[in-house]
Formats: structure tokens, C-alpha cells, sequence
């Protein structure tokens, strides 16, 4: 009877999941380039910097509509865009 039993460390697979492994895969070149970065912490700057350039994107487009709107020429949302520019980058870099 007790040799039907199997102990789960005995009998596992030694091989890495493909998670594990391109975890291992990114350490390396991340050490290869001499960046002192975590697999964890380069997605979370990647992220970052995505949600940085989508605010940018979104305080230029609202920037001209706010312009448009209400100074009745597109020109004139120069200086709404660049107000919100400057929270975008006040929001990102100081908060």
C-alpha cells in the first residue's frame, strides 16, 4: 500500500515553465547590458511610460478641442494644450 503512494517532489519536472524561462532569459540580457533592472520593474516602467505617452496624446487632442471651442479656431487651443502639457508632466514626474 505505501508504495502506490507518490511523494510530488519525487516525481515533478525539472524543466522550466516558459514563464521561468523567459524570466531567466531577461535577467540575462538585462546583466549582458549592464541595466540594473528586474524583469518586474522593467514591465512596470514599460507600463508607465505607455500611460505617459497616452495622457500626452489626450492633453494635445483636448487641448486643440478646448481651443476650437472656445476661442473658435484650433490655433488658439495652443495654449490650452500646453497648459495641460504641463499638469500631464507635473502629474507624472512631481506626484
Amino acid at each position: 500500500m505505501v508504495e502506490n503512494i507518490r511523494d510530488p517532489l519525487l516525481y515533478r519536472s525539472t524543466e522550466l515553465t516558459e514563464e521561468a524561462a523567459l524570466h531567466e532569459e531577461l535577467t540575462a540580457l538585462f546583466a549582458q547590458c549592464g541595466a540594473d533592472v528586474t524583469p518586474e520593474t522593467f514591465h512596470t516602467l514599460a507600463y508607465r511610460t505607455i500611460v505617459f505617452h497616452l495622457a500626452v496624446i489626450q492633453a494635445l487632442s483636448s487641448g486643440t478641442v478646448a481651443g476650437q471651442l472656445g476661442e473658435g479656431s484650433v490655433p488658439d487651443g495652443v495654449k490650452y494644450a500646453a497648459a495641460l502639457l504641463g499638469a500631464t508632466y507635473v502629474a507624472f514626474f512631481f506626484v
